[in-house]
């Protein structure tokens, strides 16, 4: 299986317009972080995320950083390029008008 961190979309979509805030630990309000949206990280650190939170309700060092579960989320190796349709770019979880 093949995790990623979730993108901004993502995260807005399950916690709300102030998920830096609800989520723990919290995301760098200062976009620090921001460069982690959507890279890839391994089952092995997915793992440790949810063991090390439940045998200890502690985060997980990851670059210099503490993330948590929340912050990553499966994906699928299968490629969906974007469909353009009267100069709409559908995504399958979005649309953007170019």
């Amino acid at each position: 299986m093949k995790y990623r961190f979730k993108t901004e979309k993502e995260f807005i979509i399950e916690f709300g317009s102030d998920w830096k805030t609800v989520i723990l630990p919290n995301w760098n309000p200062n976009e620090h972080m921001d460069f982690l949206f959507g890279t890839e990280v391994t089952e092995e650190i997915f793992k440790r995320t949810e063991e090390i939170f439940e045998r200890q309700k502690r985060f997980l060092r990851y670059k210099n950083w503490i993330i948590s579960r929340d912050m990553l989320t499966y994906f699928a190796d299968t490629f969906f390029p974007p469909l353009i349709v009267n100069n709409t770019i559908n995504f399958r979880n979005s649309e953007e008008t170019i």
